[in-house]
């Protein structure tokens, strides 16, 4: 494969050349060195070399010494191999690791071919028309110069259009983490804002850039996170219990992008939003009143979701009208949200119209149980473990 990688390219009426198999960027093992290579190393090892920059290969030669590597024969490595000189017929190379020093027919010899010989091949091999470096590449003596030089005098001359590319470093508190923590589309926009310049993701930038990223016309990320969430994984908790492949698309965008909300809320706020059970901890020592006030409002939100089946922004103003119209309960907001496990969540009267029918339906069942009906100030300590129990 590689002695067709690296044969010459032009050739005559009698042929044209064949491409290898299985094409990779990756840099190449090979046994005997082609004539082109062998030319390249004889020029990069050349007793004297022209020390004026101006001269027909300027820097050239200085650049070829390293596009093979020997692999030494006596301890198989080839990270501590160099060649000393080259000369028709003999190539003269030292290893550093065992202390080999010899002499070998190119014929012969073993090694690794450098990515930046690979780069020249592939370009005229396969009339390649884009290439990507990074940015680590693009230095005066860099891969990119030299794999051109390469080409230019030892190949075809062709040299692609260059795309270059910033580094990208992410912080160890996020490794791993910016996946789950931004939308697609969102992680995307992160790495080619800005293409060519060096990145380095840390909880800052990435919480700096999420306040001017806009998941929707006028609203940032952040602000989704922490004014939108808290209801729409409300919203979404609603179809958990259903089929998947009856939901449309627009549902499935939805739970997708509030986990993807609740895991960077989860990192910068440390808060997570969704549907819980009802803490039955919470209803043990209330007082007789507020939970007596507390049924009464599940079972006129029961009554108005069942009625006219109203939007809810309708539903959210009539419990308003109704709360405004009854004695004054100071613990009934209180309670009702560390029953619905929703102490950060939205207002009371949007967790009533938002909140699960059935949901709102099994917490009234439950305030409206035997010991709660007879005003007894507790609940038993077994009701209480069965639930922590279902809950876990």
């Amino acid at each position: 494969m590689p002695r067709e990688l690296l044969r010459p390219l032009h050739r005559g009426a009698g042929g044209a050349a064949q491409a290898p198999r299985h094409p990779s960027r990756r840099a190449r093992h090979v046994s005997g060195l082609p004539s082109r290579v062998l030319r390249a190393l004889r020029l990069g090892h050349a007793r004297e070399l022209s020390p004026d920059p101006g001269a027909p290969l300027g820097e050239l030669p200085r650049l070829l010494r390293n596009l093979f590597h020997v692999q030494c024969p006596k301890c198989l490595r080839i990270d501590g191999t160099e060649i000393e000189q080259v000369e028709p017929g003999a190539v003269a190379y030292r290893c550093a690791r065992c202390g080999l020093d010899t002499r070998q027919d190119p014929g012969t010899l073993r090694g690794k071919l450098s990515w930046k010989l690979d780069c020249a091949a592939r370009w005229n091999l396969y009339r390649i028309d884009t290439e990507v470096f990074s940015k680590d590449h693009l230095g005066e003596k860099g891969t990119l110069n030299v794999s051109r030089l390469v080409s230019l005098h030892f190949y075809g001359g062709h040299v692609p259009e260059i795309v270059s590319y910033g580094a990208l470093r992410i912080s160890r508190d996020l490794c791993g983490r910016l996946l789950a923590m931004l939308p697609p589309a969102m992680f995307k926009e992160l790495l080619i804002e800005h293409l060519t310049r060096d990145l380095h993701v840390g909880p800052e930038y990435l919480e700096n850039f999420a306040r001017l990223y806009e998941v929707s016309p006028g609203v940032s990320y952040v602000a989704f996170v922490r004014e939108e969430l808290p209801r729409r994984a409300l919203e979404v908790g609603r179809t958990l219990d259903s089929c998947s492949s009856h939901l449309n698309p627009r549902t499935v965008a939805d739970r997708a992008l509030v986990e993807h909300a609740n895991r960077f809320s989860e990192f910068y706020y440390k808060r997570r939003h969704e549907l819980r059970l009802p803490d039955l901890g919470a209803i043990a020592g209330a007082p007789g009143a507020t939970v007596e006030a507390a049924r009464d409002l599940l079972r006129h939100v029961l009554e108005l979701r069942d009625g006219e089946r109203p939007g809810a922004g309708e539903l959210k103003v009539r419990i308003q009208s109704h709360l405004a119209g009854q004695p004054p309960a100071p613990g009934l907001y209180p309670f009702l949200r560390g029953v619905f496990g929703q102490q950060d969540g939205p207002s009371l009267t949007t967790l009533l119209a938002i909140l699960p029918r059935e949901y709102l339906a099994t917490v009234h069942l439950v305030l409206s149980g035997p010991a709660l009906a007879l005003g007894t100030p507790g609940i038993s300590n077994v009701d209480t473990e069965r639930s922590e129990h279902r809950a876990a």
